[in-house]
């Protein structure tokens, strides 16, 4: 079940969350599934809500939240799981990129800010 769409900054692609733990990338202009990518989810239960992904600014890499409240970052030219954040105790329901800066907030029942730099 499709619960979430969000384009790439550059437009040429579009990611479809579901509420089993699915996203998809897909390429926005012949709808075809480029890769699937697979959070940590417990498939035999529907969640409440979809998993949330998002873009990073520079259309790179893949943001989203799983079940056991961590944030999984994928490199979309690979399809590599690059890094795990810890810091929910439950499902993020929101992801999202400040195009402005390199932060991203996440949020389930508290809200955590993830400022990155180049250290």
């Amino acid at each position: 079940e499709i619960g979430k769409a969000t384009f790439s900054p550059n437009g040429k692609h579009i990611l479809i969350s579901t509420k089993t733990g699915e996203i998809y990338l897909i390429d926005a202009f012949s709808g075809k599934n480029i890769r699937t990518f697979e959070t940590i989810w417990n498939k035999t239960v529907k969640c409440e809500y979809p998993v949330e992904a998002s873009f990073s600014p520079d259309g790179k890499f893949i943001f989203a939240g799983s079940e056991t409240g961590e944030i999984l970052i994928w490199n979309i030219k690979s399809g590599d799981l690059i890094c795990k954040w810890k810091g929910h105790p439950l499902p993020p329901a929101l992801v999202k990129w400040n195009p402005q800066m390199c932060c991203v907030a996440t949020a389930c029942a508290t809200l955590a800010l993830w400022c990155l730099s180049d250290e």
